[in-house]
């Protein structure tokens, strides 16, 4: 209803967003914990996280894959020529020391491919990956697979996320949740190996 008419205004939206993440929380804190034996099954194979990248990118295609044709907008074209120009660090100028875009869209400039191109599909294919990544910490956290399949869908079409998927400066923030997701990823993998015998 965002997209299509009538059209809901965008704050009814990230209201009724933000009472769903309420009661989703209120009821997975009052859900009685499933035993451990019964969720030992409920993994994915290597194959099945490569499938699941692959069908949720093909779900990020067909809601966003128009957006490639946008190109360049607004403060896109000052982080542009910064990338091309090498330049990280911009802290006199901005108020805000954020190198990781910059380099990273410095790094694509190496592809041979037409670069708001290739920032906007490499864009769509690090919303695909985080939404798989949600999926693994999902599994890790005890849900079973279709929950876990379920939670990267919703996240995957989220329509609350749209400005950042398609406005290629919104990047930032699709970049930072990678890294908040493989941070989370990576404790919750930790905390699942055995405890080493003291030296």
């Amino acid at each position: 209803q965002y997209f299509l008419p009538p059209h809901i205004p965008r704050f009814r939206i990230e209201t009724f967003f933000m009472w769903f993440v309420a009661v989703g929380l209120l009821a997975a804190m009052l859900r009685a914990p499933a035993s451990h034996s019964s969720r030992a099954d409920e993994t994915f194979l290597g194959w099945q996280y490569v499938a699941l990248f692959g069908f949720l990118v093909l779900v990020v295609v067909l809601q966003y894959g128009a957006g490639v044709e946008v190109g360049l907008l607004s403060d896109v074209f000052v982080i542009t020529d910064w990338a091309s120009r090498r330049e990280w660090i911009h802290a006199a100028e901005t108020g805000f020391v954020r190198p990781v875009v910059p380099m990273t869209w410095g790094l694509l400039s190496f592809l041979p491919f037409t670069w708001p191109e290739t920032l906007h599909v490499f864009n769509l294919l690090l919303h695909a990956f985080n939404a798989a990544t949600l999926a693994a910490i999902a599994l890790k956290l005890g849900l079973d697979r279709a929950s876990a399949v379920a939670a990267a869908l919703l996240f995957v079409t989220m329509s609350s996320l749209t400005e950042a998927i398609v406005w290629i400066s919104g990047m930032q923030d699709v970049l930072m949740t990678t890294l908040a997701l493989g941070a989370v990823l990576a404790v919750l993998g930790l905390r699942a190996l055995p405890d080493e015998t003291p030296l």
